[in-house]
């Protein structure tokens, strides 16, 4: 009996110890996700019901008001369009280019690593720094792009006054940005598939297309629905290419929702709006993350 007794506070001793230690592994992430993530998250929700410019005296209560506003005013309502516009078109092309590269990439050719690195390169490039590189490019005076048309007997284009060239280049810059962290995704998916299954539908006729609509694609479901709300957030977060090249222009038609909070933040110094503008893009991501993530349960 007094041995039972004896194992049984063992036992509890030694489940005391493993509470402690994870408690100790987990308790600083807690802590640090609190603070940096949470606790802000919380003071954007408060600041949407005040008023306060960020800098002197203390929020003012004015409950609905803003987001009154917000959805009246047809500024914001048209910022959210173009936002839904510029960013679904990017969010088209990051579900096909990156895939159709990863294919490439996943070919046996010589130099594949090489190949691999080099489309890898802009990701981890800084956006400053790219955007320098296609604001050169666009110069409607020296820019690249206008010396060539020039050379084969074209007038310059003043790119920075067509709306429809702003979007196209503001969509070229993301897909060359990002292209390669998507193609990486498709590409761990694409070496995940067990080769034996191509090689069996090989055996029983199947062409390289028919493999791929039958075998690839079905198979890289559970990436596209990954790769899919990844763009959903971050559609709703397109923010450098706009600050860099094209400061909303030409005429606001390039403005998209953060670039919008951002000048209500920091150059009008109304908190309250920006923080509804936040509080309104945390919601639809929400709810656009937890669509997507119903609808491809039965994917995984």
């Amino acid at each position: 009996m007094k041995s039972i007794v004896q194992k049984s506070k063992y036992g509890a001793s030694q489940r005391r110890i493993r509470n402690i230690e994870a408690w100790a592994s987990v308790g600083p992430v807690m802590v640090y996700m609190f603070i940096f993530s949470l606790l802000p998250v919380m003071f954007v929700i408060y600041l949407s019901f005040t008023e306060w410019n960020g800098i002197i005296g203390l929020p003012q209560w004015v409950g609905l008001k803003n987001f009154v506003n917000f959805f009246s005013s047809s500024q914001y309502l048209k910022v959210l369009w173009q936002t839904v516009y510029i960013g679904g078109i990017g969010l088209i092309l990051g579900m096909t280019l990156p895939f159709l590269l990863a294919l490439l990439l996943n070919l046996k050719i010589r130099g594949q690593s090489a190949y691999r690195t080099v489309w890898y390169i802009p990701v981890v490039t800084s956006f400053a720094v790219m955007s320098q590189i296609v604001i050169v490019f666009l110069n409607p005076m020296d820019g690249s792009l206008n010396n060539f048309l020039l050379s084969i007997g074209l007038q310059r284009v003043d790119w920075q006054l067509s709306t429809f060239w702003m979007v196209f280049w503001i969509t070229i810059f993301g897909q060359w940005k990002g292209i390669g962290g998507g193609a990486l995704l498709f590409l761990a998916g694409l070496q995940s598939v067990d080769p034996s299954v191509y090689e069996a539908a090989k055996i029983d006729g199947a062409g390289r297309w028919r493999r791929m609509v039958s075998i690839t694609v079905p198979l890289m479901k559970p990436m596209w629905a990954f790769v899919f709300v990844m763009g959903i957030n971050g559609m709703f977060q397109v923010f450098e290419p706009i600050y860099f090249i094209t400061q909303g222009g030409p005429k606001g038609t390039t403005t998209v929702i953060v670039y919008q909070l951002w000048k209500d933040a920091f150059v009008n110094f109304q908190m309250g709006m920006a923080s509804v503008g936040s509080v309104v893009i945390l919601l639809i991501v929400m709810a656009c993350t937890m669509v997507s993530l119903k609808l491809s349960k039965s994917i995984y």
